[in-house]
Parts: C-alpha cells; sequence; structure tokens
C-alpha cells in the first residue's frame, strides 16, 4: 500500500512539473533539537517525558526530502520518519503535497508499529500575517486532521533574529479519535530563531495548546511546553 501511494505522490508531481524552481543544486541541512514535552494535535504522547530528535533534509528545485527520528528521554521510545515534499508557488499562493513514512519503536515488550501519511497545504504569501491550510491523512489510522492557521514572522538586528508567533486551530476527523469529529485544540506558539554564523542557527520556542471538545471528551485537558535547538546548513 505505501508504496503505491508513494508512487502516485512522485507521478502526480513529476507531472505537473518543476514549476516554482528555488535551487539548481541540491542544499542539506542537519539539525538537532530538544522538546520538554513531545505533544502532536494536542496530545502530550510520552505523558510527560522530553523528546530528542534530529533531522537531515535536502532541498533541490521544488522538492524536499529528509529523515527525521525522534527518541524519549526516560522512556523507551524511538520513531522514524521518511518524507518527500513537492512545492508549487501559483502567484500569491504557495501549495505543497507530501508523503511520510512511519516506523514506532514502542519498546522491547511492545510491538513495533507503522504509518503513512499524506498531506497537502496551501498558504497566501507576500503578508505580513500568513493564513494557511493543512490537510493530513494517516492510512493505518484511517483518520485525518486539518489545521488553520496564522503566522507572523519579524526580522529584526539586520536579519541575525527572526521572531515568530504562530495561531493553529486542529480540526479531528479520526484522526485523534473515534468517537468524534470536530474541534481538537487550539495551539499558540511564540519563539525566535537566532542565526549564529552565516549557516548556523539557533532556535527557542515556547508553546500553549488548549484542548478542545474532542480532547476533554477523552479526558485530556491542556498542556504546555518548551523547544530549542539548532540548524547547520551544509
Amino acid at each position: 500500500m505505501k508504496h503505491t501511494i508513494f508512487f502516485i505522490y512522485t507521478m502526480v508531481a513529476l507531472f505537473i512539473g518543476a514549476g516554482g524552481v528555488q535551487a539548481e543544486t541540491p542544499s542539506f541541512s542537519l539539525s538537532g533539537g530538544w522538546d520538554s514535552k513531545y505533544v502532536l494535535e494536542g496530545v502530550d504522547q510520552l505523558n510527560g517525558d522530553a523528546l530528542y530528535s534530529s533531522e537531515f533534509s535536502m532541498t533541490w528545485r521544488s522538492f524536499d526530502a529528509g529523515i527525521w527520528y525522534g527518541m524519549g528521554d526516560t522512556v523507551d521510545y524511538g520513531e522514524l520518519n521518511v518524507f518527500g515534499v513537492y512545492n508549487h508557488t501559483i502567484g500569491f499562493i504557495d501549495a505543497y503535497l507530501g508523503y511520510a513514512h512511519f516506523q514506532f519503536d514502542l519498546g522491547e515488550e511492545e510491538d513495533h508499529a507503522y504509518d503513512n501519511e499524506i498531506s497537502s497545504g496551501l498558504s497566501l504569501n507576500n503578508l505580513w500575517l500568513t493564513p494557511a491550510i493543512d490537510y493530513v491523512y494517516a492510512t493505518e489510522i484511517g483518520g485525518a486532521n486539518v489545521a488553520l492557521s496564522l503566522v507572523f514572522e519579524q526580522a529584526a538586528l539586520k536579519d541575525r533574529l527572526t521572531l515568530e508567533a504562530e495561531l493553529v486551530q486542529v480540526f479531528d476527523f479520526g484522526y485523534v479519535s473515534d468517537a468524534y469529529d470536530g474541534n481538537n485544540n487550539t495551539q499558540l506558539g511564540i519563539g525566535c530563531t537566532c542565526r549564529i554564523f552565516e549557516q548556523l542557527s539557533a532556535f527557542i520556542k515556547g508553546s500553549h495548546s488548549w484542548a478542545g471538545t474532542n480532547l476533554r471528551r477523552e479526558g485530556l485537558g491542556d498542556v504546555s511546553w518548551i523547544s530549542l535547538g539548532v540548524q547547520a546548513d551544509i
């Protein structure tokens, strides 16, 4: 199944063509990060434990591809994510189509699990406040979620510092819970990225998620966490 999905995605991307070319030669980046909690869709995935992660990615023309790996701080948990994204710009609209394959290591006493996700999204460029909509469908879970977001970025100190703020509203359709479709969570993130050297930057971000109807019906509540890390462009 995953091979079929990846083949379809690849053929669609090639059929659309190499519009929105960004670079004739590939560029690479390597990053490492730490999250005080591993939160996805407003759910603390590791019950309060921290997550260490690393990522290696490549950008060539309109294509992004990479490998991300995360592991629990004190709990026995590992997650591998191999992903590919095709980006396209039409006027003031940025669009993307992506595929990701996940492998989960849940510990010695648990079975290994996997999932595949197909994602797409639209955003408006050249605005001081960037509105966007993102859709994700997970094949093994058999559910999806839709996220509406507003993103603000402001450069300072001759572009060495970038201030960032993001407000996201997530709606669940069987992705987090089978029992309810609708308001999942509202999330606010505020952070900054500092360019230390030409090819090295560091970031820090604080986030808070307010549980929506879906999470409250599952007995889950609000959650706050901090993220920090470094990135090197190769």
